[in-house]
């Protein structure tokens, strides 16, 4: 009895000891939220004046993490994201050949996925909101960006249902090796 004391004993600690980096590692993951909204923003431009009608152009740049900023254009009914890296090099993020061309929005928000020790952004998660013109819907996807030294660009797009932002963050989680969508 008491060998198989010891015995446990010794196996409960090995499995501890060997569990304790994937805790920190699980642990070293965050997430930050910034405003992708013309609320919280900077406006830019903006094509016509107010009282004027409905403004067929408006550019605004957020605050992101890390150093990024994020530039939303809203021209013709659609929306477009550029991400503007911490050197000040811009990625404009091809998203019409990502989730189509009609009518688009951009979400009102950003979750940032950090890692790392200091954490650092490696992904970006957003809401793009999509009209189809065949049912006549809007159609609210996240788009998931990785954000490496080497490319920033959309790797996944997770459609409505259960589950959407935990699917978001476990493809922005592992987004680094994945390949990039709508030929950026």
């Amino acid at each position: 009895m008491l060998m198989n004391t010891r015995r446990i004993t010794r196996v409960a600690t090995l499995l501890l000891l060997c569990s304790t980096p994937l805790l920190h590692a699980a642990a070293a993951t965050e997430s930050r939220y910034t405003p992708l909204g013309r609320e919280g923003c900077k406006l830019i431009q903006e094509g016509m004046k107010p009282g004027e009608g409905p403004p067929d152009y408006i550019e605004w740049r957020c605050a992101g993490v890390g150093g990024y900023a994020v530039k939303i254009v809203h021209a013709d009914e659609r929306g477009y994201l550029t991400l503007i890296d911490p050197k000040g090099k811009s990625h404009e993020l091809p998203l019409m050949h990502v989730v189509g061309g009609g009518f688009s929005a951009i979400g009102e928000k950003a979750e940032w996925r950090l890692m790392g020790s200091p954490p650092a952004p490696r992904a970006l998660i957003f809401r793009m909101n999509v009209h189809q013109t065949e049912s006549e819907q809007w159609i609210s996807s996240l788009l998931v960006t990785k954000l490496t030294v080497d490319k920033v660009c959309v790797v996944a797009v997770i459609p409505p249902g259960p589950q959407q932002n935990e699917q978001a963050r476990a493809a922005a989680d592992t987004a680094a090796p994945k390949p990039c969508l709508g030929g950026s």
